[in-house]
């Protein structure tokens, strides 16, 4: 018993003189070379048709085929007129990525009847659940005035389309 006694207070001891001698700014030079490398990424997620949904780090000025490759590639069933593979991605941002066919709908062989926000006239967006006469004057207006929508959740910068109207709209249109 002595002999554990006398070996735990020799560790002790030496434990407390390698603790002295460390370095305590040690913890901040770490900290502020992590900074200084997050300066140069961001987090972004990916959902929808895409292997393996979920957020990643990515350098600064990446673009959403660097976004689809590092989320394991599209699936079969992505909609490749839901994006444009060199736009540059938003730090912070979730991006979706539409399907071809219903997810709901195992036996359906009839892709989903889409329209596309950069061309289509009004009568055409308002086919979809969810855009009516005043929001598709608007998003003509937006893309007129701004361009147009490089991603799909750009649609969300036109007045009188929020978060609930995206999500309900997402799947049904398209950029090209």
């Amino acid at each position: 018993m002595g002999k554990i006694l006398i070996v735990v207070l020799l560790i002790t001891i030496v434990s407390l003189f390698v603790m002295s001698k460390i370095d305590p700014n040690i913890a901040n030079n770490v900290s502020a070379a992590s900074q200084l490398s997050d300066a140069n990424y961001y987090t972004i997620t990916i959902s929808g048709a895409v292997t393996k949904p979920g957020a990643y780090v990515l350098q600064k000025g990446s673009t959403m085929d660097d976004l689809i490759v590092a989320a394991g590639g599209p699936t079969a069933n992505t909609d490749e007129k839901t994006y444009f593979l060199d736009t540059k991605l938003i730090g912070g941002m979730t991006y979706f990525i539409g399907s071809l066919y219903d997810d709901n709908d195992v036996c359906n062989d009839s892709p989903i009847v889409k329209v596309n926000i950069n061309s289509d006239k009004s009568d055409a967006l308002q086919t979809i659940n969810g855009i009516g006469s005043t929001i598709s004057q608007a998003i003509i207006r937006h893309r007129e005035d701004k361009g147009i929508f490089t991603y799909l959740e750009d649609i969300m910068n036109v007045s009188g389309v929020g978060t609930s109207t995206y999500t309900k709209i997402r799947n049904y249109i398209v950029l090209q």
